[in-house]
């Protein structure tokens, strides 16, 4: 500013100068925004009041402020020089510094105690309208004939009465926020607009300032249209509704931080949110709200996104049609109780949901951390109304809210639990690495209404890692709790992967664990069929490890099943074992390792251990593969045995039962061992107990090239029964 005052007062002195040029040009940002002949030019003064340069002309006064000039030069050529199509407006308490030079082009802008409004009629496409200065009274108003650019740079507007910045015109306005600025706009308690900034056209934000908003009446950042982020720092401070609101939503770069009292933070209406980069801060607290929220489409290809969602039945990410995660690190954390909405009968349940769509959820990659805390009763980290599908990504699924007893739509006593995943018709875990823990009574890891696949058919079981852990307990829903006959209660149980439909294994590798230490915390549930294709899968629970309602198939894969307190596989229908190797250790009489009722049991390949204090009995007729039942077992020896040319075909310690009380058939520590194997043909056989296993490679003590040695032994013949019973 000292240069150019000196500047304009030796050209003042300097009437040689003057006589020797033809014009004077005022330049700012490279561009020339103001050209006169000097012979039109009465004077040019300093107004240091008000850092403006004050040039009269022969009939008119022109004010530039003198953060507006970059330099000043005169020349002889008389050639026309193109005037800047940048507009500079420069806010102050007092009044409000304005440089147009497409005043004569149709740019008409007026100000009225620092309200400017712009009208333009220039047909000149991405006039740029420099914005800086701060005033606590003041707003400009833009409506214009073709896309625009607004760039802040360092403005500071506050509008009592309405929006800091409205452009009326349904025209593309790119917002630059010039780099090293802070920018500030808010309304007030009296203001009438959607937002202290908002477009009737598409809103695009670029460039490295910040700007930071805070809307008293209504939302953040409002457009009739789209909002695009391409880059930028960005903070909604406070907003009463939504943080933005809009027709469409995208990102690419940039931050955007949003902290709302009413309502959502990102709210895309009826059209697409797509999210390709850059990173989202939203905290919600109102009930009934999303953190992101569209009746379309959600994608996310890559993203830094952190939401905390505190209001009742509020969700993180939500989208009437599909939400698809491609890339990028979402962590949302719920804390909303669960909504119980009247009916004529009953009530309907809302719940607080980290990820929500009404019809499917497709994760491709990416980190994805989800918490629901113990306030959140019934809580999802993931809920479809139609189908979960995660073909890769990390996923940490933590759900802590308990389940409570409701009276249905029907008006009969039911009950509701958390779910880590929750599709309303299939959940589809084809990939990744997913960790799931629910921690709250009658929590569910992964929960279906109609089907559930783990894993690809012949694929690598490295390609799925699924970890799935519930610790709650059972509650009491309905019923008479006695003994025998006289008990008909029913009760809300844990599960880790429960469908309503066929359940499917193909692939993977996959741990279950369920920790309660009474009943109900089962780990693979089918309330229909239940298929094990493939697969490296181990199972702990307190209650049946694998159950079914109808039927269970095993045709591959390695399995480990041990239940504390009830058996490691049940198929309350018909059981097939095709292949794989399945160990299954149930507990104390009656408890089994394999436990189908009597009903239907075929065998015709793979290798199937089995201990327990009892275990049911292969159906003859229907094997093509032999089976021993050794019903003399001691918990926690080792077993041994050869085949007639002294060849081991199992070597394998016998599992512990877990507490104390009865035995198995001899009582005691006794168990009944069922044992299958293609390698358990006609012949004699010698079974040694008793002794110790050394070297050798062990799948939960099933030993392949070990030696085992010392102990007793006993003979056995294996003739035309497929099933052979030792003492």
């Amino acid at each position: 500013m000292r240069k150019i005052a000196l500047l304009i007062m030796a050209l003042l002195i300097n009437g040689v100068l003057f006589a020797q040029q033809e014009k004077m040009l005022i330049h700012h940002s490279s561009n020339v925004v103001y050209e006169k002949s000097i012979s039109s030019i009465d004077s040019i003064k300093m107004n240091t009041s008000t850092s403006n340069v004050l040039i009269n002309e022969t009939n008119d006064i022109i004010t530039i402020p003198i953060s507006g000039i970059d330099s000043i030069t005169f020349t002889n050529d008389t050639a026309t020089n193109p005037i800047s199509n940048v507009v500079y407006i420069v806010f102050n308490d007092t009044n409000c510094n304005i440089i147009n030079p497409l005043s004569s082009l149709g740019v008409i802008i007026t100000d009225t105690a620092n309200k400017v409004n712009i009208i333009t009629t220039a047909n000149i496409e991405n006039i740029e309208y420099n914005i800086s200065g701060t005033t606590s009274n003041g707003s400009i108003t833009i409506n214009s004939d073709k896309k625009l650019i607004l760039n802040l740079a360092g403005a500071n507007i506050t509008n009592p009465n309405g929006a800091a910045i409205l452009v009326s015109s349904n025209k593309d306005t790119k917002v630059i926020l010039t780099e090293n600025t802070e920018n500030y706009l808010s309304d007030g308690s009296a203001s009438s607009a959607k937002a202290p900034i908002h477009s009737a056209g598409n809103l695009i934000f670029d460039g490295q300032g910040n700007l930071k908003l805070k809307s008293i009446k209504k939302h953040g950042i409002s457009s009739s249209k789209a909002i695009s982020i391409l880059n930028g720092n960005i903070e909604v401070l406070y907003a009463l509704s939504d943080g933005t609101h809009s027709e469409g939503f995208s990102m690419t770069n940039g931050t955007l931080k949003i902290d709302t009292t009413l309502g959502d933070g990102i709210d895309a209406g009826a059209t697409a949110i797509i999210i390709d980069g850059g990173e989202i801060n939203i905290s919600s607290r109102a009930d009934d709200t999303k953190g992101i929220k569209t009746d379309a489409t959600v994608t996310i290809n890559g993203s830094n996104i952190i939401m905390t969602v505190a209001g009742a039945q509020s969700k993180g990410i939500k989208g009437a049609s599909k939400v698809t995660i491609n890339n990028g690190n979402i962590n949302v954390t719920t804390s909303g109780i669960t909504v119980r909405e009247a009916l004529d009968l009953g009530f309907d349940t809302k719940y607080a949901t980290g990820i929500s769509s009404d019809t499917n959820i497709i994760i491709n990659g990416g980190t994805i951390t989800m918490v629901n805390t113990s306030t959140n009763n019934g809580g999802k980290c993931l809920s479809a109304d139609g189908s979960v599908y995660i073909n890769g990504g990390t996923l940490n699924l933590t759900t802590n809210g308990n389940g409570d007893t409701i009276t249905n739509s029907l008006g009969v006593k039911d009950n509701f639990s958390s779910s880590c995943i929750k599709g309303d018709y299939g959940v589809y875990i084809l990939g990744g690495n997913i960790t799931c823990q629910s921690n709250g009574l009658a929590g569910k890891g992964i929960s279906a209404d109609s089907l559930i696949i783990i894993g690809v058919a012949e694929v690598a079981d490295s390609l799925l890692h699924l970890n799935v852990t519930t610790t709650g307990n059972r509650f009491y829903v309905s019923g008479t709790i006695g003994t025998g006959p006289n008990d008909n209660a029913d009760y809300a149980n844990p599960k880790a992967v429960k469908s309503d439909g066929d359940l499917y294994v193909n692939s993977g590798i996959i741990t279950i664990s369920c920790t309660q230490t009474t009943e109900g915390g089962e780990g693979l549930e089918s309330k229909d069929s239940l298929f094990i294709n493939g697969g490296i899968i181990e199972i702990n629970t307190y209650d049946d490890c694998v159950n079914a309602a109808n039927h269970i198939q095993i045709n591959g894969g390695k399995t480990y099943a041990y239940a504390r307190g009830n058996d490691g596989f049940d198929s309350n229908g018909t059981f097939l074992i095709t292949g794989g190797l399945t160990i299954a250790c149930g507990t104390r009489a009656p408890e089994e390792g394999f436990d189908c009722d009597q009903n239907n049991f075929k065998i015709t390949g793979g290798i199937l251990i089995g201990t327990g204090g009892a275990t049911s009995t292969p159906t003859s007729s229907l094997c093509t593969q032999h089976t021993l039942k050794y019903s003399n077992a001691t918990a926690g020896n080792s077993i041994c045995i050869k085949n007639s040319s002294n060849t081991a075909i199992l070597t394998y310690t016998l599992p512990t039962y877990y507490g104390s009380s009865q035995g198995g058939p001899g009582g005691g520590n006794t168990m009944l061992l069922l044992y299958t194997s293609p390698s358990l043909t006609q012949g004699t056989y010698t079974l040694q107990y008793g002794g110790t296993i050394t070297g050798g490679t062990s799948f939960h003590n099933y030993y392949d090239g070990a030696t085992y040695t010392g102990g007793s032994s006993k003979t056995f013949t294996i003739s035309t029964n497929m099933v052979t019973s030792v003492q």
